[in-house]
């Protein structure tokens, strides 16, 4: 399935910079892991990631169907009221008034007027995002995408978004290729590789989320608050257990105050003990 951007309205400008479009097997499968990990059906996880999207490791969104549709539809309203705009600017208000919702209506404006040639190409892009979006709206799975006009496709499209549809169409594959599903009878199935992937994702967003807890038993970076006392030192903030370091203590009064007796020391010259942190 190759697609190609062909011609359309000067005055139509695509606005799908929100969400990418361009989609990762890896990225996909790892964000597929959790519900891989709740049922293991392969093709349940690919629909929902299909139809809503997902994010990859960094967070940005990868688009789905749902951003798709909801792309096309504000670029039809958007040339829907510069075509309204135009018609008015050519004709005066429409004696109706309100707002033109879809293609049908443009044929009740301006009978038996002559618009021009650009008011045309929008009426006509505006029939073919209308007719595109029916399409979407009667994509139950990803197999359905293969259903769909091709000439509707390359005119209200982007070539990112060619390229999003023509993936998904090929997803199966992809994913085949890469080793990680096996087609068996009409359906798929992970392959041992993929489960390794799976628990390799799984084990990294565990590991990546360990904070301190109070009774843990496990090492982490960083400073504890009941784990065994370390060699190193740091300043005593409120709250923190009093294990004072005595000697640093001493030295940093001195340092501040000067040396001689009395010693003066404020809460600043309080240095206590670090503890190895624990995780629970």
């Amino acid at each position: 399935m190759t697609l190609a951007l062909s011609a359309t309205p000067a005055s139509y400008v695509p606005n799908s910079a929100a969400s990418g479009y361009r989609i990762d097997a890896d990225e996909l499968f790892r964000a597929m892991t959790e519900a891989l990990l709740h049922d293991g059906n392969i093709d349940l996880s690919m629909q929902k990631a299909f139809r809503w999207g997902f994010q990859d490791h960094e967070g940005d969104k990868v688009a789905g169907l749902r951003d798709l549709m909801q792309r096309l539809r504000e670029d039809r309203q958007q040339l829907l009221a510069s075509l309204e705009s135009s018609l008015d600017g050519q004709a005066g208000p429409d004696p109706a008034g309100g707002e033109l919702e879809d293609a049908s209506e443009l044929g009740d404006l301006q009978e038996g007027g002559h618009p021009a040639d650009a008011d045309i190409d929008v009426r006509q892009m505006v029939g073919k995002m209308e007719a595109m979006e029916r399409s979407l709206r009667q994509v139950e799975s990803i197999d359905d995408l293969q259903n769909i006009d091709l000439e509707l496709i390359s005119t209200t499209l982007t070539g990112e978004e060619q390229e999003w549809v023509e993936q998904w169409v090929r997803m199966k594959g992809i994913l085949a290729a890469e080793g990680l599903v096996v087609e068996v009878g009409d359906r798929l199935d992970l392959t041992p590789r993929a489960i390794r992937r799976i628990g390799e994702h799984a084990l990294a967003a565990l590991f990546s989320s360990l904070g301190q807890g109070n009774t843990g038993g496990h090492d982490v970076h960083g400073r504890g608050r009941t784990g065994v006392l370390a060699d190193s030192s740091s300043s005593w903030q409120y709250g923190d257990p009093f294990a004072l370091d005595l000697s640093r203590t001493m030295m940093n009064s001195i340092r501040r105050h000067g040396p001689g007796a009395p010693v003066r020391m404020v809460a600043e010259d309080f240095e206590i003990l670090d503890r190895e942190a624990r995780t629970s």
